[in-house]
C-alpha cells in the first residue's frame, strides 16, 4: 500500500503507451474514445496516445464499427433493446454517429429490432396473468419505449395483446386525438 503523499505506481517506471494499451484490450473490447481516455488518464502525452491508436487501428484491435457490431449482438440477445437506446449507448461510449449505423447496418435491421421487442415484451409481461388492463398495457408501453423502441411498433406489440376487456385497448397517443 503507498505510504503518504505517494501516488500509486510511483517510483514504479513509466510503463509503454502500447503495453498500457494493450492490457487495457487483453480485459474487454474498447472503443477508440475509451482508450484515448484511458492512456490520457495514465499521463500519455497526446502524440503518444494518438501514435498508439492508429498502431492498434492498423492491426485491428480498435475498431468502433466492429466495437458497435459486437454491441449490438450482445444487446439482441442479453439485453433487448430498440435501435434508439442502442445508439445512445454507443455515443456514450464515444462512438460516433456514422460508425455506429455502420455498424448497426451490418446486425441489426429491423427484423433484428422486432426480435428484441417481442423478447423485451415477454420479459415484461412475466408474472401478469390474464388480459392486460389499461393500467398495464401503459407500465408496459413506457418500459419498452424507455428501452429505445419505437412507438409506433410497441403500440401495435400491445395492441396484438388481449385487453381486460375489447374497449380497454391502448391506442397510439397521436392516433385519434
Amino acid at each position: 500500500m503507498p505510504g503518504p503523499g505517494r501516488a500509486r505506481g510511483a517510483g514504479r517506471a513509466p510503463r509503454d503507451p502500447m503495453d498500457e494499451a494493450l492490457g487495457f484490450l487483453a480485459h474487454r473490447s474498447r472503443t477508440v474514445s475509451e482508450t484515448r481516455r484511458l492512456l490520457a488518464g495514465r499521463g500519455h502525452p497526446p502524440p503518444a496516445v494518438e501514435d498508439v491508436i492508429e498502431r492498434l487501428r492498423r492491426m485491428g484491435y480498435l475498431d468502433d464499427i466492429a466495437y458497435a457490431a459486437r454491441y449490438a449482438g450482445w444487446a439482441a440477445t442479453e439485453r433487448p433493446m430498440g435501435r434508439a437506446r442502442l445508439t445512445a449507448l454507443l455515443a456514450a461510449r464515444g462512438i460516433d454517429r456514422e460508425s455506429i449505423d455502420r455498424g448497426l447496418a451490418s446486425c441489426y435491421g429491423d427484423v433484428e429490432e422486432a426480435r428484441a421487442l417481442q423478447q423485451a415484451l415477454e420479459k415484461a409481461l412475466r408474472g401478469v396473468r390474464g388480459p392486460l388492463g389499461d393500467r398495464e398495457r401503459r407500465r408496459v408501453a413506457g418500459q419498452l419505449l424507455r428501452r429505445g423502441f419505437p412507438a409506433g411498433r410497441v403500440y401495435a406489440a400491445l395492441r396484438a395483446c388481449p385487453a381486460a376487456d375489447d374497449d380497454d385497448v391502448t391506442n397510439d397517443p397521436d392516433e385519434g386525438a
